[in-house]
């Protein structure tokens, strides 16, 4: 016999450090108005950037999980150490303009 509340869904991984993050308090509002009337950037849209990065590991696979029915954004933990990563960097301006992506992929230089 089946729960009717109860079902099998795919988990994915989350790191510890991803976990604990929303948790610290965000500051820098203040700095980022003094910095940008300082330089003047309030009417120069074209020189504001913004940037953002996003791992995917490559190995780490997450397995299932049991959760309420309905339930979503299921994660388990696991540690940054397994797989490998890559990184991908987007950067927009305030005019919307973007910058091509940048991948940062783990390896060695060998000249």
């Amino acid at each position: 016999m089946t729960d009717p509340k109860i079902s099998l869904k795919q988990s994915q991984g989350l790191s510890v450090n991803r976990d604990q993050g929303p948790s610290r308090e965000v500051k820098g509002f203040d700095l980022l108005e003094k910095i940008m009337t300082e330089h003047r950037l309030f009417d120069k849209p074209a020189n504001i950037f913004n940037m953002d990065e996003s791992g995917i590991q490559k190995i780490n696979k997450a397995g299932k999980v049991l959760t309420a029915k309905g339930s979503k954004n299921i994660s388990v933990l696991t540690s940054a150490e397994k797989g490998e990563n890559v990184t991908i960097i987007a950067c927009k301006n305030a005019e919307g303009r973007f910058l091509p992506p940048v991948l940062v992929m783990t390896g060695t230089n060998k000249m």
